[in-house]
C-alpha cells in the first residue's frame, strides 16, 4: 500500500462513532470502523482515566520531536510515573467506542489501530489469521552485510525460530543495515527525554550481553532491522532479537496487514482509507470462516 496519508491532528472524528458492527455488503466510505494512530514513545496503552495524573503536553504530534541525537544510548532516562501519556491524553481525542486493536509497549511507537468492531479487533489479533505485523528496529549490534555469514545467520535464525524463556518466537527478516547511524543518532534515539525510553544492560532472559559489538574506535555499533512477525505476544520483538545478542534500542510499528503508517506524524491520527478499511473487511470475512469458532472454543478450555 501506500500508506495511510498525512494526518493533521485536526481529524473530527466524524466517522460511525455509534457501535454498530461491519456491514461487509455496504461501501467503506459509508461507515468508519477503524482509525490508524502514530502512537509516540513514551505513551502507555491503557484507556484508564487514573493510569496518569498529568500530561507532560498539549500537542502530541510535536510532544517527542526533539533532536536528541546526542543523547548518549548508554544513559538510563528515568521519568516519573505521572509524566508519562495514555490513550486518554490524545489530543483531539479518538471518537467514543472505538478502542485499541492490541496494545505497543511503553517504549515502543508506531501504528497503532483502533476499532470500532469486536469482530474485527478478534480477527485482526487472532492466531488463525496470522496476519502480519512489520517493525522497524534499531538494535545495539553488528548485523553484517547482506550475503555475509553474520547477516545469513540472523535471517535464518529468526526464520526457524528462536527460544526464549517466554517461548520460541519467529519472525521474517525483511531488510538489515549495519552501522547505519555511525555519523550521529538517530531520527527516534529516546523519543525525548519525556518518552521514558527503556534501556538496560540485560537481555530479556536476564543474562548479561557479552556480545560486544564495537567498532575500531570503540564506540556501539547499531544497525537497523525490518522485520515481520505473524503474533502479538508481549515484548516478542525484543525477546527474539535479545535472545540472539542483538539490544533493541528502538521498536517502530510500521505495518499492519496491508495498513501502513506512511507518513503518519506521531501522535496524530487519522480514518482508514477506502483500500485499508477493504482489508479489514476481508480478514473479518476469513477470521468468521475459519477462525471465529476456534477462538471461542480455546478461550473455553
Amino acid at each position: 500500500g501506500n500508506g495511510i496519508g498525512n494526518g493533521n491532528g485536526n481529524d473530527s472524528g466524524n466517522g460511525n462513532d455509534s457501535g454498530t458492527e461491519i456491514d461487509s455488503s455496504s461501501s467503506p466510505s459509508n461507515a468508519s470502523f477503524c482509525i490508524a494512530f502514530n502512537k509516540p514513545c513514551g505513551m502507555i496503552c491503557t484507556l484508564a482515566a487514573d493510569a496518569s495524573s498529568s500530561s507532560t503536553s498539549t500537542n502530541n504530534s510535536n510532544s517527542n520531536n526533539s533532536n536528541n541525537s546526542n543523547i548518549n544510548s548508554n544513559t538510563l532516562l528515568s521519568v516519573p510515573q505521572n509524566h508519562f501519556e495514555t490513550l486518554k491524553d490524545i489530543k483531539p481525542p479518538i471518537p467514543e467506542n472505538f478502542k485499541p486493536v492490541g496494545r505497543l509497549d511503553q517504549h515502543s511507537h508506531g501504528l497503532l489501530l483502533f476499532s470500532l468492531d469486536g469482530r474485527l479487533t478478534s480477527a485482526l489479533i487472532s492466531p488463525t489469521t496470522c496476519v502480519e505485523r512489520t517493525y522497524r528496529i534499531v538494535v545495539q549490534g553488528d548485523v553484517g552485510v547482506e550475503g555475509s555469514e553474520q547477516y545469513e545467520k540472523i535471517c535464518n535464525l529468526v526464520a526457524r525460530g528462536v527460544e526464549t524463556n517466554y517461548g520460541t518466537f519467529e519472525g521474517t527478516v525483511l531488510s538489515m543495515e549495519r552501522d547505519v547511524f555511525k555519523d550521529g543518532g538517530y531520527a527516534h534515539a529516546h523519543c525525548g527525554v519525556a518518552g521514558g525510553k527503556r534501556y538496560d544492560q540485560f537481555d530479556e532472559r536476564g543474562e548479561k550481553q557479552e556480545h560486544g559489538h564495537f567498532d575500531k574506535d570503540h564506540n556501539i555499533i547499531k544497525s537497523s532491522i525490518t522485520v515481520s512477525v505473524r503474533e502479538g505476544k508481549k515484548r516478542m520483538v525484543r525477546r527474539l532479537f535479545a535472545a540472539i545478542g542483538l539490544f533493541v534500542l528502538d521498536l517502530e510499528r510500521i505495518k499492519y496487514g496491508e495498513i501502513e503508517i506512511g507518513n503518519l506524524p506521531r501522535g496524530d491520527w487519522i480514518h482508514l482509507t477506502d483500500k485499508d478499511l477493504n482489508f479489514c473487511k476481508t480478514i473479518v470475512k476469513s477470521w468468521e470462516k475459519n477462525g471465529a469458532a476456534w477462538d471461542k472454543s480455546s478461550v473455553q478450555k
